[in-house]
C-alpha cells in the first residue's frame, strides 16, 4: 500500500513540475494590456505554430512566426474598404547574425521580387498583385484548409530570366485568425 501511495505522490509531483514549466503560448496578444516585463518576454508568450493576432492601439495585425528566420505579416480583411490586402516578409532576429532583424525582405508593396504562394503544392501566383476579389477569396479559403504553405521568392536577372531566390515554409495553426480585420497600409 505504501508503494502505491508513493507512486501516486511521485506521479502528482512530476505532473505539477511539468505544468509549472509550461508557458502558455497565446495566439491573441493585446500589447496595450501587457506590462514592461511581459513585453520583454513576448517571444516566449507567442505561439510559433502558425497564425497569431497582435492588437495594438485599436489596430489588428495577423502574423505568422512559425519560421525561425522570417516573420510574415498578413492583412486579408482590411478595416478600411478603400485599402488592399497586403503581406510582408521580414527577417527575424534569428536570421544569420541577427543584424537583419526587422528588415523587409519582400512585400506586396515591393516589386523587385516575384513571390509565388504555394498551398499544398498548388501555385496561387501572387494573389496580392493585380488584386481580384474572387480569386483572393479562393486563395484565403484554400489557405484556411491547407496542410502546407510555402512562399517561393523569385528574382529577375539582367536578362529578364527569373531564378528562385529561396522558398520559405510556414506552419498553419490558428487559421481562423485570417478572418480578423486588420491594418492595410
Amino acid at each position: 500500500m505504501k508503494k502505491i501511495i508513493f507512486n501516486v505522490f511521485l506521479l502528482l509531483l512530476v505532473s505539477l513540475s511539468t505544468a509549472a514549466q509550461t508557458v502558455e503560448k497565446r495566439t491573441i496578444i493585446n500589447i496595450d494590456d501587457l506590462s514592461d516585463e511581459q513585453l520583454e518576454n513576448i517571444p516566449n508568450m507567442i505561439s510559433h505554430d502558425g497564425w497569431v493576432l497582435i492588437k495594438y492601439n485599436g489596430e489588428n495585425m495577423v502574423l505568422n512566426l512559425s519560421n525561425t528566420d522570417y516573420r510574415l505579416s498578413f492583412s486579408t480583411n482590411c478595416a478600411n474598404d478603400e485599402r488592399m490586402p497586403f503581406f510582408m516578409i521580414e527577417y527575424s532576429e534569428n536570421y544569420r547574425d541577427g543584424d537583419y532583424g526587422g528588415i523587409d525582405f519582400v512585400s506586396s508593396k515591393i516589386d523587385d521580387k516575384e513571390p509565388d504562394f504555394l498551398i499544398d503544392g498548388k501555385s496561387f501566383g501572387n494573389p496580392f498583385h493585380k488584386f481580384e476579389n474572387n480569386a483572393f477569396k479562393k486563395f484565403i479559403e484554400a489557405l484556411k484548409e491547407a496542410k502546407t504553405f510555402t512562399i517561393a521568392i523569385y528574382d529577375t536577372n539582367s536578362k529578364g530570366k527569373t531564378k528562385l531566390n529561396r522558398s520559405i515554409d510556414f506552419k498553419l495553426a490558428n487559421s481562423e485568425l485570417l478572418d480578423s480585420f486588420g491594418i492595410c497600409p
